[in-house]
C-alpha cells in the first residue's frame, strides 16, 4: 500500500490511521487519513513537526509524503522516523523520581519559551464552546458554563504542540521525544499546559491502568502551578474541562471522562 512492509498497525487517534513499518533496514511510522475530509488536517500537523525545532527536546524526521488511492478517495500520508523508547508515563515507573523531575523541568522550558502573539484566542475558544452545546447532553452544560465565564480575550496565540499529554512524550536514550502534533483549535501555551494536567490532576496515561505514582504526579503539579500566575492557572483549569468536554461525544467508554468531570465539580466549584 506505501511501497513498504507493514508490520503492524499502531494505534491511531485523531481520525488517523498509524503503521509500524520497515523499510530496507530502518523502521518507521506512517501516519495515514482515514479519509479524505481529514486530509488538510493531518498535512497541517505534518507541518507544525517538520517546523518543531527545540535545543533540547527532539521530534521525529519527517522522510516522505504524498497521496494514495484508497476506494474513491485520495487518501494523504506521511512518514516519519520510528523513535524507540518509552513513552515519559512508563518511563517515570522505571527510572528515578529526580530524574523525571528533570526531564519534567525540559518540558515546561519548552512550553515556556513559545512567545506570546498579538492575536487573542477568544473567538477560537467561544465557537469552539457554541459546537459543543450542540453535541453534549443537557446536564453537561454546567461544566460548559465554567469554561464560559472566563476572559479568554486575555489569553494569547502561541506554538503549542496540541496534544502534549504523557503519551506524546517519548524518551529515548536520555532525549525528549515529541511525537503526534495536532493542529488542536486554537494554538496557545495555555493548551499544552494543560494537556500536561490532563495527566497530573487526571492520571490520563494510566488510564487503563490499576495504578499511577501520585505522589510524583502531585509534586510535577506543583512545579507546573509555581510557573504560573493565578489567572493563567486557571485558564488552565478551564482549558482542561475543555479538553474533557471535546472527546465525550466521540468516547465509545465514557466512564473515565465522567469520572473526571465528577472531581472537577468537587475540586474547581469555588473558581
Amino acid at each position: 500500500r506505501f511501497n513498504v512492509e507493514i508490520v503492524r498497525k499502531l494505534q491511531g487517534h485523531s481520525g488517523c490511521e498509524v503503521f509500524l513499518c520497515k523499510r530496507k533496514d530502518q523502521f518507521t511510522v506512517i501516519k495515514s487519513s482515514s479519509s479524505e475530509s481529514y486530509n488538510n488536517r493531518l498535512a497541517s500537523q505534518m507541518s507544525k513537526q517538520k517546523i518543531f525545532y527545540h535545543e533540547e527536546i527532539k521530534k521525529p524526521k519527517v522522510l516522505s509524503f504524498g497521496t494514495e488511492k484508497q476506494d474513491k478517495e485520495e487518501i494523504f500520508w506521511f512518514e516519519m522516523e520510528f523513535i524507540s523508547g518509552l513513552p515519559f508515563f512508563q518511563y517515570m515507573e522505571v527510572i528515578g523520581r529526580e530524574e523525571s523531575a528533570e526531564k519534567f523541568k525540559k518540558i515546561l522550558n519548552f512550553i515556556n519559551g513559545n512567545n506570546y502573539l498579538h492575536e487573542n484566542v477568544e473567538i477560537e475558544v467561544r465557537q469552539k464552546i457554541d459546537s459543543l452545546e450542540k453535541k453534549l447532553c443537557a446536564d453537561q452544560n454546567y461544566w460548559l458554563d465554567y469554561t464560559k465565564d472566563f476572559e479568554w480575550s486575555k489569553i494569547k496565540k502561541s506554538y503549542s504542540h496540541g496534544d502534549l499529554t504523557f503519551e506524546n512524550i517519548i524518551v529515548s536514550n536520555g532525549e525528549i521525544h515529541l511525537i503526534d502534533f495536532l493542529d488542536t483549535f486554537a494554538s496557545s501555551k495555555i493548551i499544552d499546559y494543560s494537556k500536561l494536567m490532563q495527566d497530573l490532576v487526571f492520571g490520563w496515561s494510566w488510564r487503563k491502568k490499576e495504578k499511577l505514582p501520585f505522589v510524583d504526579l502531585m509534586l510535577m503539579e506543583n512545579m507546573l502551578s509555581k510557573r504560573l500566575n493565578e489567572f493563567d492557572l486557571l485558564a488552565c483549569k478551564k482549558m482542561l474541562v475543555l479538553n474533557i468536554l471535546r472527546i465525550i461525544p466521540y468516547s465509545k467508554d465514557k466512564t473515565f471522562l465522567l469520572s473526571c468531570l465528577d472531581y472537577i465539580k468537587r475540586e474547581f466549584k469555588n473558581e
